[in-house]
């Protein structure tokens, strides 16, 4: 009984040494290059992130952000992440096409879900049922943990329009091929420009308006410039920012803690997505209290404008390209238009 009793006090000083020195063991630090400022809805997504992930692994994961492209630069992200120079950060397929050429299909499909939501869902769906997608990123060394989904299009206009056809003859600054396809599909003059140089350019008439996200154009305050807003839903953002890791700082995540992260990460992706739907309402009240006018385009005319044969041909495009790539193009964009119109319904 005594050599029992021994052995049991002997199991329980060694336990309590383990326990001590995974109590003790220095925190995981993760550095998060992020190139958007810290305010904001993608901020507060982080932070509201980074409070649970150290609170729920008892502070063995801890993060760093690096804000404002203070390490990394937004086209730098996914080769200095891959790399290492950062651990993590969001990293947007658009500035990537030849890197990431499977998120590309995104862009393609113009029309899509209304509701951010729907879309940050979908994006989860297509990651998760589409291995294509996830690779595109592995094969830089980079895991998917989430998304930031942004707000369906607005046009930010400096001239007020009777409809998407008076967009004939102005110059409209677009972030992507796709988008600026659109564009120049109903006969407006395309511009490609750093988003920070817009507000500059429409003051002094150097362009005429902006097509983007709505959130986006409230942020950088497009709406004192631009006193005509036109909201184009269902023309999506398509393509999100992708939360990603270095897989590398990935595998020194313990198992229990990776799972932690994985859920915590899902939900950051739907809390972004909550505050920009709710923000709408908001946006709105700021766009009428800076003297602008906002008016939604009609549905059929959006419809109208996707059908237009050098828009319509885009899915098609993009297939032959992946073809080439030796990527399973018809596959993936036959499953992809599927999961868009079920996420539109």
């Amino acid at each position: 009984m005594k050599r029992i009793f021994w052995i049991a006090v002997g199991m329980v000083f060694a336990m309590g040494l383990v326990g001590g020195a995974y109590a003790q063991a220095k925190p995981l630090i993760i550095r998060i290059a992020e190139h958007s400022p810290s305010k904001g809805m993608r901020a507060d997504g982080i932070n509201w992130m980074i409070e649970k992930v150290e609170k729920q692994t008892g502070g063995q994961i801890k993060f760093e952000v690096y804000w404002g492209g203070s390490l990394l630069k937004a086209k730098e992200m996914i080769r200095g992440v891959g790399k290492g120079s950062a651990d993590m950060a969001f990293i947007w397929p658009a500035y990537s096409p030849k890197e990431l050429p499977v998120w590309q299909s995104l862009t393609t499909v113009v029309l899509g879900p209304k509701d951010v939501r729907k879309a940050t869902a979908l994006c989860m769906r297509l990651t998760h049922e589409i291995p294509a997608f996830k690779a595109d990123y592995a094969k830089w060394n980079l895991k998917v943990l989430g998304f930031h989904q942004v707000s369906g299009y607005n046009l930010f206009m400096t001239k007020p329009l009777g409809s998407i056809y008076d967009l004939k003859g102005m110059k409209v600054r677009s972030p992507d091929p796709s988008h600026l396809t659109m564009l120049k599909a109903i006969g407006a003059t395309p511009i490609f420009m750093p988003m920070s140089e817009c507000y500059t350019a429409m003051q002094r008439g150097a362009i005429d308006g902006v097509f983007c996200p709505l959130e986006s154009g409230h942020r950088f305050k497009f709406h004192e410039v631009a006193k005509h807003m036109y909201p184009c839903l269902p023309v999506w953002g398509s393509v999100p920012n992708v939360a990603s890791i270095n897989i590398d700082t990935w595998n020194k995540v313990p198992n229990e803690s990776q799972h932690i992260m994985e859920d915590v990460f899902r939900q950051m992706s739907m809390y972004i997505a909550d505050s920009i739907e709710t923000g709408y309402g908001r946006f709105r009240a700021d766009f009428k209290k800076a003297g602008a006018t906002v008016t939604d385009m009609p549905d059929a005319d959006l419809e109208k404008w996707s059908q237009m044969p050098e828009v319509a041909a885009l899915p098609a495009a993009w297939v032959k390209k992946a073809n080439e790539l030796g990527l399973p193009g018809d596959m993936i964009m036959s499953r992809l238009k599927e999961l868009v119109a079920d996420a539109m319904k």
